[in-house]
């Protein structure tokens, strides 16, 4: 799936997911006329943070376990202090004037945080951070700190744009900082996570500016759980079945990939040659450079051809529809491109500012790189995916058998 495939997917799903609180906002769903739904919807956001906790727990997600339980307890105050009756409108007001500039700042802080486990001490310590906020503004809240709800409550600048909203100046200063750093760090560096993120924080700080509407703050609420929870299934899904190192997909892919093809299809093995030779006497980086290299050059094969990481220095091509002829010709054409083109191994003493004027270095140094090439087609004689493998994987040890840098078909 290439970028704009991605990110119309994105779109696609984020639409989806929108639709519900869109059609609040415009006054198309009115939850009067749905009476499960009005009499369900605040136990809906427990349930979806519910499994989002599960999912993260699952998959080592520490960072959006801990935001979900940020959001998660936030929603829970605001369900119990804030729009339930009993605390006197002046806690309330610093409750939510809290929640205003804690959720986008923990948001922000964990976004500076690697990724380092649940069940650890950084783990550990990650949660008692996020307790111990929640215990410092009930604190804060019980105690009626009438001189932090004052500052918080204040007007920095006077501005049309700034008084739109219920969400006070302080809050909106915060959630502007940490929105405009995920965005920066989002755009230096693209990760799904990161940008589930930056729409799951717009969706709760949504859920606040409608906060005297009960119902559509809690739709925002969910929108934003729903979110963080779907970038979570689609960032194990790319770690399962994506190689981490080219970005291709993986052996798992692959099976996945042969069990949905016809009858018709053919199967190339790429092996690259002397690659022990070459991280013996460049070393191990150079050698991920030149794998992610050659996964660039098996990406744009032609004929439909399909590029996995098979192992190591191993990938597998697989044309679907395609007979053993045809399969060839293009394959052929891929490892000649592969040859003609020399790897180039980056001066370790050329500096990481471009000088002003062109210098012509003599220690660059380029590497032939090249690939043997196994084929072979589903025929009667296979009776499964295994089969067919071992006849390319044949077919390849013919390729270096005849001097490598070569196309050889079972």
């Amino acid at each position: 799936m290439n970028n704009k495939s991605r990110l119309l997917t994105a779109c696609c799903l984020l639409l989806a997911l929108l639709l519900p609180a869109i059609a609040t906002t415009v006054g198309w769903l009115e939850f009067q006329g749905h009476p499960w739904l009005d009499a369900n919807l605040h136990m809906i956001p427990y349930v979806v943070y519910g499994v989002g906790l599960v999912m993260c727990w699952l998959f080592y997600n520490s960072r959006e376990f801990n935001l979900i339980i940020v959001l998660v307890a936030s929603f829970g105050a605001l369900s119990q202090f804030f729009w339930a009756k009993g605390l006197p409108g002046f806690q309330k007001e610093l409750l939510f004037n809290l929640l205003c500039i804690l959720i986008p700042l923990n948001f922000l802080i964990f976004n500076f945080l690697k990724e380092r486990g649940i069940l650890n001490q950084h783990g550990t310590k990650r949660l008692i951070f996020v307790v111990a906020q929640m215990i410092g503004a009930f604190w804060l809240i019980k105690t009626n700190q009438f001189g932090l709800s004052t500052y918080l409550s204040m007007d920095i600048i006077q501005h049309p744009l700034a008084i739109k909203t219920i969400i006070k100046q302080p809050g909106q200063l915060i959630i502007a900082i940490s929105l405009t750093v995920l965005c920066a760090h989002w755009l230096l560096r693209p990760n799904q996570l990161r940008g589930a993120w930056i729409l799951s924080l717009i969706s709760v700080v949504i859920a606040l500016h409608f906060v005297l509407n009960t119902q559509l703050a809690t739709v925002y609420f969910i929108i934003a759980g729903l979110i963080l929870l779907s970038a979570i299934v689609i960032n194990a899904y790319h770690l399962a079945y994506k190689d981490e190192l080219t970005q291709l997909p993986s052996r798992r892919a692959l099976k996945q990939q042969l069990a949905s093809l016809g009858k018709t299809y053919s199967l190339a093995m790429v092996d690259v040659d002397h690659f022990k030779k070459l991280n013996d006497n460049h070393g191990h980086d150079i050698g991920d450079e030149v794998l992610k290299m050659l996964a660039a050059h098996l990406q744009r094969v032609e004929g439909g051809g399909k590029a996995f990481r098979y192992g190591g220095e191993e990938f597998t091509i697989v044309f679907p529809g395609k007979d053993i002829d045809s399969a060839t010709l293009y394959l052929e054409a891929l490892r000649n491109n592969i040859a003609s083109k020399p790897f180039i191994v980056r001066n370790k003493q050329r500096p990481k500012d471009k000088p002003s004027q062109n210098i012509k270095s003599d220690n660059t140094k380029k590497l032939n790189v090249t690939v043997s090439i196994g084929v072979a087609e589903k025929q009667a004689k296979h009776s499964s995916t295994r089969d067919i493998m071992k006849s390319a994987d044949d077919a390849l040890y013919k390729a270096k058998k005849k001097g490598r840098n070569r196309v050889e078909a079972e």
